[in-house]
C-alpha cells in the first residue's frame, strides 16, 4: 500500500511539474506566431537540387483552383498516357475533353509522375459536387468529387492564390559549448534557402532568417511540391529536404529541421 501510494504521488509530481514547465518547450512542435519573411530577391548558392523527387505511392487525385479560379485537375501516381477515358457524374466524357484541348479550352501538363489538366472555365459556372473520373488499365477508375463551393470557400482565405506552402522548422548548429567539447545549439539568425519542385523542376524561391531560437516559417506562394532547404551560419552548412505529394484545401504544411556543421 504504501508503495502505491509513493507511486500516485510521483505521477503527481509530474503532472504538476509538465504543467508549470516553459512555453518554449511545448513550442517545438508548433508553429511560430510570426511569419518569418521570405526574401524572394536573395542570390540562390550554388549547389542546387537535383535529386529526383517522383511520386511513387498509389493513385491520387485533387482538385486546386488558379488565379483565374480555373480548375486544376492533379493526378499523381498515374501517366496522362495510362488513361483510357475520362468521366463527369458518371457519365463518359472522353470526347469532350479531347475536344476541349483541340480548342485549347483544356491544358495538360505531363509529368514523370502525374499530370495536371487545367480547365479553363470560372469554377462558377461548375456547380454543386460533381464527380470527376480518370478511366486506366481496363475498368479501373481514379474518381474524386469536384465541390465548387468548397474550392471558392477555401481557395483564398485570407487572400491569398490558393496552394501556398507554409515551411517551418528549426535549424541546429555543432559548435563549442565548453573548454573541450562541442554540443548542438540553436543556430541563431542563420539563412535559409528554398527551392520547391515545380512541374517537374526545383526552383529557387528566396531565403529567410531563422530567430533567436533557431526557429523559421515561411509561406512560400503558388506551388506545391518537394521542397529542398540549405541552411548556413558561421562558416557551417546543412541541407534537409520533405516530400510534398498532395496540397491541402488552403495551405500545406511542411515541416524540415536540419543540422549544420
Amino acid at each position: 500500500m504504501q508503495h502505491k501510494l509513493k507511486n500516485i504521488l510521483a505521477i503527481t509530481l509530474l503532472m504538476i511539474s509538465m504543467a508549470f514547465m516553459p512555453n518554449s518547450l511545448w513550442a517545438q512542435e508548433t508553429l511560430l506566431e510570426e511569419e518569418t519573411p521570405l526574401d524572394k530577391s536573395a542570390t540562390a548558392p550554388e549547389g542546387a537540387p537535383t535529386d529526383d523527387a517522383k511520386y511513387s505511392g498509389f493513385p491520387i487525385l485533387n482538385f486546386y483552383l488558379s488565379d483565374d479560379d480555373f480548375l486544376i485537375i492533379k493526378v499523381d501516381g498515374l501517366l496522362i498516357g495510362d488513361a483510357d477515358g475520362f468521366s463527369w457524374s458518371g457519365n463518359d466524357i472522353t470526347e469532350t475533353v479531347e475536344q476541349m484541348q483541340e480548342a485549347g479550352n483544356i491544358e495538360v501538363t505531363e509529368r514523370d509522375d502525374g499530370f495536371e489538366m487545367l480547365v479553363k472555365m470560372p469554377i462558377q459556372q461548375i456547380a454543386g459536387k460533381n464527380e470527376f473520373g480518370v478511366i486506366y488499365s481496363g475498368n479501373n477508375k481514379l474518381s474524386s468529387t469536384v465541390d465548387s463551393e468548397l474550392l471558392l470557400a477555401e481557395a483564398k482565405p485570407d487572400g491569398r492564390a490558393f496552394g501556398y506552402l507554409n515551411v517551418y522548422g528549426r535549424i541546429k548548429e555543432y559548435g563549442s559549448c565548453g573548454w573541450s567539447w562541442g554540443c548542438w545549439k540553436n543556430a541563431r539568425y542563420a539563412t535559409v534557402y528554398f527551392w520547391v519542385k515545380d512541374a517537374g523542376i526545383y526552383r529557387f524561391v528566396g531565403a529567410a532568417t531563422t530567430n533567436s531560437r533557431g526557429w523559421y516559417d515561411v509561406n512560400i506562394d503558388g506551388v506545391c511540391g518537394a521542397v529542398y532547404i540549405q541552411a548556413t551560419n558561421n562558416g557551417k552548412f546543412g541541407e534537409a529536404s520533405s516530400s510534398v505529394w498532395s496540397c491541402g484545401r488552403s495551405r500545406t504544411y511542411v515541416k524540415i529541421n536540419s543540422r549544420i556543421r
